[in-house]
């Protein structure tokens, strides 16, 4: 007995040196090479689910869903992301709430970056996502180059949820569509009111009475509603923003309006603007073969039509004013170059990943002709556009 009783002491000595003895095991550094990693269980169309993100060397909580309507189809999904604690991924700023946007269908991944880019340059006080491009992987599995996005909320515009003051923010709101649409998406949140919670104060009457006095006031009512209502200068900058991107879906969706305070003017930020700059966005190529009509806006059409109002001759004089510097070949192609610059060295393996003759592309175009259809619309859309504003302004076309 004494003998088995030794032995057992023996071996319980030597496991026990030995664990004393092994180095406690270390966790993985996580690489500082710019690029998300996303760890999670399960990503769901209905609702955020938490998840790990890695990025630049540390973690961050956050929760996540995939996001989209018609993109949805497509087999590269974009995410809505919410983390725990401010983070800052790539060169934008500080921020909770993020989009990262898949951009399946826009082979240059610049069309959104570059419409919002020119909205804001326009003048500072227009409002529209930031953007950066970073390469995403899910469990460690590749997903593609996606473009960050800044998410259009009441806290990236600088409102308070504790103290909303009046601020009211709405997302692709109906007020340029006279009949009530059945099917909408939240029903008793017609407008669809972003800020506040509608829970805490109910402002869609406000888009409601502004649709009424589009489509059922006369001029001197419309006229005054409308100047009362809306930041002009925006609207101008909105307006011939659809113009020089040609984008016919930003007509009645694709944007918000948002009100700063109490007894403020509405404004406009852009959102979603794949369709542009030569392709629709079903991916149909469209040089300038069919423009925007803006006059299909019923708000744009009698503010143009009406003499009194001189909206003609403000759009006339701002788009001059802009032709001279933003609005002019060479500056619109140094934003083009220089998104080109930053997406080129992640073309490559976006393109093993997603096959440029996969679902959903009517041709297999490479990288490089789509750039050059950018670039060949560029020249094209202003020729077009002075044109247009030529008549506009002497109601005849300019002659050669």
């Amino acid at each position: 007995m004494f003998k088995w009783f030794a032995v057992f002491l023996f071996l319980f000595s030597l496991i026990s040196c030995g664990s004393q003895n092994k180095e406690p095991r270390k966790e993985e550094p996580i690489a500082q090479d710019g690029t998300i990693r996303i760890y999670s269980d399960s990503i769901g169309w209905s609702g955020k689910l938490p998840c790990q993100i890695h990025y630049n060397g540390k973690k961050y909580k956050a929760a996540v869903k995939y996001r989209g309507g018609i993109s949805s189809m497509y087999p590269k999904h974009s995410m809505t992301v919410e983390f725990e604690d401010q983070v800052k991924l790539g060169d934008l700023p500080m921020n909770d709430d993020y989009i990262f946007n898949a951009n399946y269908i826009d082979k240059t991944f610049q069309r959104h970056k570059l419409s919002y880019d020119i909205f804001r340059l326009m003048d500072a006080k227009n409002k529209a996502p930031r953007c950066d491009y970073l390469p995403i992987y899910l469990n460690d599995n590749y997903l593609g180059l996606y473009v960050i996005m800044e998410k259009v909320n009441g806290s990236w515009l600088g409102f308070d949820n504790a103290n909303p003051k009046g601020a009211r923010l709405f997302k692709d709101p109906f007020v340029f569509i006279e009949e009530r649409l059945p099917n909408v998406q939240e029903p008793n949140n017609y407008y669809q009111q972003k800020f506040p919670k509608q829970s805490i104060a109910d402002f869609n009457d406000e888009p409601e009475e502004f649709k009424k006095a589009i489509f059922n006031t006369d001029d001197e009512t419309f006229e005054l509603t409308c100047f009362t209502n809306i930041q002009v200068d925006n609207l101008l900058d909105w307006h011939l923003l659809l113009l020089l991107t040609n984008n016919d879906d930003g007509l009645f969706k694709n944007f918000y309006l948002y009100k700063e305070e109490r007894g403020g003017q509405f404004k406009f930020i852009p959102w979603d603007y794949d369709h542009s700059f030569g392709r629709d966005g079903n991916y149909e190529f469209n040089l300038i073969d069919r423009p925007v009509d803006c006059l299909k806006v019923p708000l744009l059409k009698r503010l143009i039509e009406m003499p009194s109002t001189k909206y003609a001759e403000r759009l006339t004089q701002r788009y001059l004013e802009l032709r001279k510097t933003l609005f002019t070949e060479k500056a619109l192609l140094e934003l083009i170059d220089k998104n080109e610059k930053e997406v080129r060295p992640f073309v490559d393996a976006n393109r093993n990943k997603w096959p440029m003759d996969g679902m959903g592309y009517l041709d297999a175009n490479d990288f490089d002709q789509e750039m050059a259809i950018i670039k060949q619309y560029i020249p094209m859309r202003l020729k077009q556009l002075d044109a247009y504003f030529y008549n506009l302004e002497y109601g005849e076309e300019e002659k050669d």
